[in-house]
């Protein structure tokens, strides 16, 4: 269609010939819109890219084991607990005298922990509820940039990755 033919029918969008990607639509300010099909391929991705974590998590959450956290994570928890209660206005301390910038990961992981009831467990499982939103919101990104192909191939290399660490 010509621009002069787009105008004339309707000034906020006009629907053109349709492409190889689906029609296209045209706002006012004359961007054009792909309206696709949805496909079911990359919203597995997302799921498949989250589910190692969420299943882990809800065994946990079921077996409720009684974990005696030591070392690191120990220091962890005792900071996480601080952050459940808005006071935590550093990030993790290291062992070199001085704090890594930020609380940030406290204050994401503090809620779940809080409402699991703030035991050890609770603190694996809020973590676990962590890394599976940032999987599937990467895979999600990589959908919405690339499209439904380099999604699923962002989710298999997620799941390698997932595996190699379980090792």
């Amino acid at each position: 269609m010509r621009r002069a033919e787009l105008s004339s029918r309707d000034p906020v969008r006009a629907v053109t010939a349709a492409s190889d990607h689906g029609p296209r639509e045209r706002t006012a300010a004359g961007r054009i819109l792909l309206t696709r099909t949805w496909s079911i391929v990359p919203a597995v991705a997302v799921v498949a890219a989250a589910a190692p974590m969420l299943i882990t998590a809800v065994a946990i959450s079921l077996a409720r084991p009684v974990n005696v956290t030591d070392g690191d994570l120990a220091v962890d928890e005792i900071f996480l607990i601080r952050a459940t209660h808005f006071a935590h206005l550093v990030g993790n301390y290291s062992r070199f005298g001085w704090d890594h910038p930020g609380p940030a990961w406290f204050y994401s992981v503090a809620p779940l922990y809080a409402a699991l009831g703030g035991h050890s467990w609770s603190f694996e499982v809020a973590q676990l509820g962590l890394q599976a939103v940032t999987a599937a919101l990467i895979v999600a990104v990589v959908w919405r940039w690339a499209g439904g192909l380099p999604a699923l191939v962002t989710a298999v290399l997620l799941l390698w990755l997932c595996t190699r660490w379980a090792r």
